[in-house]
Formats: structure tokens, sequence, C-alpha cells
């Protein structure tokens, strides 16, 4: 009877072993592990089926090989658990990061050795703020799919990210670390189920354990991704591209959070939070919901993978929802505004005609001083020579719910030259310095916060409600003077 005993506590220590291991995103690992018991528990089920009678020195081989590879399974996991950081946890606390953003804060809570990415920050929050979706859930999917790409540098994300000269469908840049298919048929930084037959390898023989997984193909319905946001014109993005892969997943969590069928279909997106007025993931709502439908259970590891990409999108810094504007944009002294009577209209000359007051202020200082984004959200820069509203060289960021202006610039920062139009600025970036540029006498900044609003889609509608603008610009705009609180230096030309 020894033989099928330890049959039977093999077949149950095995989902115990394997559960531990896949917490460890080990998953090739356990793949063999599985593969290897399964095989040593056939050969012992063969031996007491065909009535061996070497049940001497055999079957105790047998028992002692079980025995040794067992033992090897958990020194492996005692082994990884201590390199996390404790031996008796699975794994230390998720602690908040350092603030200084997505990227360098998952470096500082996983431990990952420098560098880390810049462009890969970029390309997360800005397919966040394209899908209206969190860039920390699109982060914590990532820790855990393709936790590899956080080592790689910019240069590296950019060559596994390009449209041409690559090794991948029709010469796309690829991420190496998940170039071709699994058991399950998924592939690439963000592990899409993919068709094999329209350029990717070949799947490996199927061992049974995932054979539902190989038949879908989830890649094709969020492929487009980029081309809908107007990243790339492919006509076959690949999923091993790691921008390809982030806006597809960005793509996949935004219709899985509550989306409604049309604006899922079209990717198309009006809000961030379509379950109730608070504009934020909840994790028994959009959190859960996005991160089951996208690894299939919340319960398939020891740590929920669902309680995991919500901590950390907890801890990261910048969760990448565009959020209402905060905190001054700049130094000195209020000189205009906000909300007086301006029967000629001479403030925010955009506006003239519509009868408004102005939901903007004019803060004057000396030339050059710094200029803060108060909110992330999606950059318009517009230089001095294309200006037609008196604005001179201004920034327009929009976000959620509401827009803000920057106006009368010296020049945009080094930091924004290096934005496009449409892409993702955060919050408390340094956008330009002060000055006359436009309609003005002296140095200052004309800082505005308009809401979403079709009046000018750029600019929005203007806020006719006083106690709105100071609630939204959570600051008191009635005293002589401001200061801010942001910090920072402006970035290498």
């Amino acid at each position: 009877m020894a033989v099928p005993v330890l049959a039977v506590a093999a077949r149950a220590a095995l989902p115990i072993a394997k559960k531990f291991l896949q917490r460890l995103a080990l998953r090739k690992i356990t793949e063999k592990i599985q593969d290897v018991i399964g095989k040593i528990i056939k050969f012992l089920v063969a031996l007491v089926a065909g009535g061996c009678a070497c049940a001497g020195t055999l079957i105790v081989v047998v028992i002692a090989a079980i025995a040794f590879f067992l033992i090897l399974i958990v020194t492996v996991i005692v082994t990884l658990l201590g390199s996390a950081g404790g031996g008796a946890a699975i794994e230390p606390p998720i602690v908040p990061g350092d603030g200084a953003g997505i990227i360098s804060d998952y470096c500082l809570i996983k431990l990952v050795a420098p560098p880390c990415s810049v462009e890969l920050e970029r390309i997360f929050e800005e397919a966040g703020a394209w899908a209206k979706i969190p860039a920390g859930v699109l982060v914590g999917i990532a820790s855990i799919e393709g936790g590899q790409i956080f080592g790689y540098t910019d240069a590296e994300i950019l060559d596994f990210s390009k449209d041409s000269g690559g090794s991948g469908i029709d010469g796309q840049g690829i991420d190496p670390a998940n170039s071709t298919p699994n058991q399950c048929g998924a592939i690439g930084p963000m592990q899409f189920l993919v068709d094999s037959s329209v350029g990717y390898p070949p799947l490996p023989p199927s061992n049974g354990t995932c054979d539902a997984g190989r038949a879908l193909d989830v890649w094709s319905r969020y492929k487009p991704a980029v081309n809908v946001a107007g990243i790339r014109t492919l006509s076959n993005p690949d999923a091993r591209s790691i921008i390809n892969a982030i806006y597809g997943a960005a793509w996949k969590l935004k219709c899985n959070s509550g989306a409604p069928a049309g604006e899922c279909s079209s990717g198309t997106f009006t809000k961030f939070d379509y379950n109730d007025p608070t504009d934020a993931w909840e994790f028994d709502e959009e959190v859960t919901s996005a991160a089951r439908a996208y690894y299939g259970s919340c319960d398939a590891i020891v740590v929920n993978y669902c309680e995991l990409v919500w901590n950390v999108y907890q801890a990261v810094a910048d969760t990448g929802s565009m959020e209402n504007p905060s905190g001054n944009p700049t130094w000195g002294s209020i000189t205009q505004g906000p909300y007086y009577p301006d029967p000629a209209e001479t403030h925010s000359p955009v506006y003239k005609g519509t009868g408004y007051f102005r939901s903007a202020l004019d803060i004057a200082n000396v030339t050059g001083t710094e200029i803060f984004s108060t909110h992330g959200g999606i950059i318009t820069k517009i230089p001095d020579a294309a200006d037609t509203w008196g604005f001179g060289t201004h920034v327009v960021i929009t976000g959620q719910n509401y827009i803000t202006i920057y106006a009368h610039m010296e020049k945009f920062s080094n930091c924004v030259n290096k934005l496009n139009n449409g892409d993702y600025i955060e919050k408390g970036k340094i956008i330009g310095y002060m000055n006359t540029t436009g309609a003005a006498t002296g140095s200052h900044l004309h800082y505005q916060i308009n809401k979403v609003g079709s009046v000018l889609p750029l600019y929005g509608d203007v806020i006719t409600d006083p106690a709105e603008f100071d609630s939204v610009a959570g600051a008191d705009y009635k005293t002589g003077s401001v200061s801010s609180s942001y910090l920072g230096v402006d970035c290498p030309p």
C-alpha cells in the first residue's frame, strides 16, 4: 500500500507547491515540476497495476526520488522567499514609494536594480491616459505577467517597441524574454493568448495542462489598440512589442472594468469610473473585475492575483488617473482674478462675447520663474507664433473633468519639448517659464481652470461658480501672494 499512498500524497502536495511557485511568477518552473511529478506518479501507478514483484529496491528508490524532489521544491521556495526579504512571510508587505513616479517607485518597492526606464513610464502613463485607466493598475498587471521589462534601459524599451528594424512581425521590435508561446499559448510582456499561425512561433507540444487556453486568441481583439490610440499605423501589431502589449492590456482592462459596450468596441472612452462619481478605481469594483478577467481568477495563487494588482496600484506614487488640479502652479503675487466682473472681457480673450466671469488669475513674478503642472493629463503646447488668443506661448493640460491653461510663457521646459501634443504629462512637472509673450504687459502667469466642455474643445468651458473653482483648485487665491509646493528640476536638453 506504500506506493498508492505515496502517489496520493504527491498529488495532494503538487497543487500547494505549484501555487507557491506561481506566486513567485515562476510559471515555467511550475510547468516543469508538474510534468516531472506527473510522470513519476504515472510510473508508480503502472507498477501497482502491473503487480510488480520488485517491491523492494525499486519502490524504495522511487520513494527516495520523490522525497528528494519534494525536498528540492521546498528548498527552492524557502530560498526564494528568503531572498525576497523574509523567511516567514510569503512576501514583504508593499509600501508606498518615494513619490518620484510609477517606475522608480516600482523599482523601490520590488528592489529592481537600476535603471528604471523613463520611456517605460511614459508608455504606461500614456496608455492609461488613452484608455482612462490608472497607470498603476497596468503596472500591477505587468509586474506579474512580465516583470523583466522593469529592468530594461530606455534604449532597450525603445528597441523592443520600435515599429521597424526588429525581429518581430513585419520587422517590429519585440521583448526577447517572452518571444515564444508558453503551454497556454500566451506570449509577450503582457502574456496575451495569440493565434500562433499569424506570424508567431508554434506552440510547444501540449502536456495536457492548458489546452483550453491554447485554443483562444485574445490578442486579435485588442491588438489594434496602438492604431486606435493614434500611436502607430500597423497592419498586424505584434503582441511581443512592449508598447503594443501595454496598449492592448489597457484596452482589455478597460473593457473588463465596466465600460459600456459601445465604448469598448470603438476604443473611445469617456470616463475613468462608470460605477460611481468618485472617478477612481476601487478594489471591489474596477480592479477586481478587470484583474480577474485578465488572469481568469483572483484566487489562483497564494497571494490573491487581484489583491497583488491592487497593492501595486496603491503603492506606486502616480496612479495615472488624470486627477483634478490641486496646489499652486508657481510663486508670485496675484494681480488679477479670480472671479471679478469683466464687462470688457479683456481677461481670457478666448471667451470674449460669452458674458462669463473668468475662472482664471494672474500671478506675477520675474521672468524665468518656473511653472508646474497642477494635475496629470494630455498636453497640448502652443508656441507664441501659433497663438491666436493672446495667450502667447502656452500649455493646455486636459484631465478627466478639468482643463488647465498656463499662458504667457517665456518658453517651454525641456521636459515639455520632449513631448508631443497628445502625450501624457504628470502632475508636478516643470512645464515652462514665466514671461510676457502674447497680450501681456508684465511678466506673469495666466493660470486658468476650465471644465471639460464643448464651448471650445481644446480650452473647455469656464467655471462660473467661484465655490467650484476654489474647491477644484484646492488653494486660497484671495490672498495677495502664492507659493508652490512643487519642486523639481528641468529635464536635460
